[in-house]
């Protein structure tokens, strides 16, 4: 499993795989990393979420987060050790949300963009297409 951070304020994203060796994937390399990722759930009346625990022995990563004033984006990949630049199931842009730590390991909640709160189109229409008036 590959896991990217990334935000506009670190120097370059936080590439790490749960595969005890550097694994390259995609022409990037990711350092091994305790992590674990509950995939994402399936609960009706919210959008699909995530767990994730990484380890903080070294405290590189809470270290690397303290300083962002927004949460993170995360990507989560799946990739076979055989072939890692074959992606077999990514999540992207997930939000790192809710998180919390203590001397061995930081937790948080990764949570997808919630689309139903988009407008939907009809509240946008401007007109042009007379065809597809409601009137």
């Amino acid at each position: 499993m590959l896991l990217t951070l990334n935000h506009p304020d670190l120097a370059a994203p936080i590439r790490v795989t749960s595969d005890g060796v550097p694994t390259m994937s995609g022409g990037n390399v990711y350092s091994p990393f305790p992590f674990e990722v509950i995939l994402p759930d399936d609960v009706e009346g919210r959008p699909p979420q995530a767990q994730l625990s990484i380890d903080n022995i070294t405290q590189e990563i809470i270290a690397a987060l303290r300083g962002l004033t927004s949460p993170p984006k995360v990507t989560v990949q799946i990739v076979r050790s055989t072939n890692t630049d074959i992606v077999e199931y990514q999540w992207i842009g997930l939000e790192w949300s809710g998180s919390s730590y203590d001397k061995t390991v930081i937790t948080g909640t990764l949570t997808f963009q919630d689309i139903t709160r988009e407008e939907f189109p009809y509240e946008t229409f401007d007109g042009r297409f007379q065809g597809l008036s409601s009137g």
